[in-house]
């Protein structure tokens, strides 16, 4: 099994089934669990990978189903001694209340405490006319039960709300430093985004414009010398593309606010 926090050599997911092979001989399969969809609760369509822990328990989501039909993040736990049969846990159903992330498209990272950091592409209840009431999309933590508990914890470090130039639909997955830092992308407008922890998550996105990271603002930057035109563009684009239109600018066309 590969080492905490990794991705395992050799395991992929596809058609809703979890597959094994052997690095050593690649023809040779077994799947670990067959996922039954919404109908019973468990999850569907697994388009992600996967990690593992110290103790080879596989971590990964489903793209739909669970208990709101939403996704799930799930555990696959090894057999016992003297079994063949892995056993499944829907550690977290997405979709639980409106400030939830929905369809988690992406697979999971886990840090050194055995936490799970991953995105949904919807969700989060700030909703807007590129994405929908339902959300642009989320950044969020699974955090393993304490001691002598049995539920994980959620915590939502993100929501996506397509405005201020922060970008939508998080698509793809996460990767974490040394620090603690949080990094992805966004799929529409696209963009990198960095969430610094620890005691409040604070989202900064990377601006191509001026190759350095900016915090979240709503209007940070006014234009010279089209005044006019310019701010009716920083009002049409609040998605994003005042980024893209900032990079078209002369450098002394844009002047930052401090």
């Amino acid at each position: 099994m590969a080492s905490s926090g990794q991705s395992i050599r050799g395991l992929s997911v596809a058609l809703g089934l979890l597959i094994a092979s052997s690095p050593a001989a690649a023809q040779q399969f077994s799947v670990l669990y067959a996922f039954t969809g919404p109908r019973n609760g468990d999850g569907a369509y697994p388009l992600g990978g996967v990690v593992t822990d110290s103790k080879g328990a596989v971590y990964g989501t489903t793209q739909s189903g669970g208990k709101h039909g939403a996704g799930t993040a799930f555990k696959l736990t090894p057999p016992a001694a003297g079994k063949t049969q892995w056993t499944e846990e829907i550690i977290h159903s997405f979709g639980s209340d409106a400030k939830d992330g929905q369809i988690p498209e992406a697979g999971v990272v886990m840090d050194a405490n055995g936490a799970l950091y991953g995105t949904t592409a919807n969700g989060g209840g700030l909703g807007s006319q590129y994405c929908g009431l339902g959300g642009c999309g989320t950044v969020y933590r699974l955090d393993p039960p304490e001691a002598g508990q049995t539920q994980w914890s959620e915590t939502i470090l993100h929501r996506f709300s397509a405005s201020g130039g922060e970008g939508a639909l998080p698509a793809a997955g996460v990767i974490l430093d040394a620090a603690g830092n949080v990094y992805g992308t966004t799929f529409d407008f696209g963009g990198v985004f960095r969430l610094r922890p620890p005691s409040r998550w604070r989202l900064e996105i990377y601006a191509a414009s001026h190759l350095s990271w900016r915090k979240r603002r709503r209007s940070d930057a006014i234009c010279k010398p089209h005044f006019r035109q310019c701010r009716r563009s920083l009002r049409d684009d609040l998605c994003g593309r005042r980024v893209q239109r900032w990079r078209r600018l002369p450098p002394r066309a844009v002047i930052r606010r401090g």
